[in-house]
């Protein structure tokens, strides 16, 4: 009788347990979880580099996946052309999450490295009223970058980037035209120097 009652009752609880219980398929449940949107876009970068220079630069990104994006782009600065490509890798990538305390956005976390390649040119100096003009040749550039990107409504982004510029090639400097200038040859070379540098970037993602 004891036994008769106790199979009873451990069969109207396991009834109600299915019942109530909710199926999770974890195959699904581990992509629901795992699966990160993946942006294409273009991003303007309107503040460049630390550089006596200067950089203003229009550059295309892709996601190849969750985890990597690669990026290429050209830019002018007050020598002349340049281009620029890299990879990068999201260490954090947040579907939803609040940007400035107050923002709803997806927030990214990546770390990477751009190879940048810069044509030179020609920069004039004047002291007093007898100019002084110094040619610079082609130099090429390693970026090691930490970046932080903001996405909203699925269609902007702001971007910051903060890295350290390691010079592989450095440009010759020569003077082209007009009496010799150091104060000139000292501000080029100030601007070839390894260093950190920090950069500012608008975008469009789609």
């Amino acid at each position: 009788m004891r036994r008769s009652v106790f199979y009873c009752l451990f069969a109207v609880l396991l009834v109600s347990s299915l019942a109530q219980a909710k199926w999770i398929d974890p195959e699904a449940e581990a992509l629901k979880n795992r699966k990160f949107k993946v942006w294409n876009g273009v991003d303007f970068t309107f503040t460049g580099f630390a550089s006596s220079s200067g950089m203003k630069l229009i550059s295309y990104h892709a996601a190849i996946n969750d985890f990597w994006e690669w990026d290429a782009g050209a830019g002018i600065d007050s020598l002349g052309w340049f281009v620029s490509g890299g990879g990068r890798y999201f260490m954090y990538n947040w579907p939803r999450t609040t940007c400035f305390f107050a923002f709803p956005c997806h927030g990214q976390v990546s770390g990477g490295m751009n190879l940048n390649y810069a044509n030179g040119g020609r920069k004039t100096y004047t002291d007093g009223a007898v100019e002084t003009k110094y040619d610079q040749s082609s130099s090429m550039s390693m970026w090691p970058t930490i970046a932080f990107r903001s996405i909203y409504q699925d269609f902007f982004s702001l971007s910051l980037d903060v890295g350290y510029r390691l010079m592989v090639q450095k440009p010759s400097i020569t003077r082209g035209y007009g009496p010799p200038l150091q104060s000139a040859v000292d501000d080029m070379e100030k601007g070839n120097k390894d260093g950190f540098g920090a950069s500012i970037s608008v975008g469009i993602v789609f």
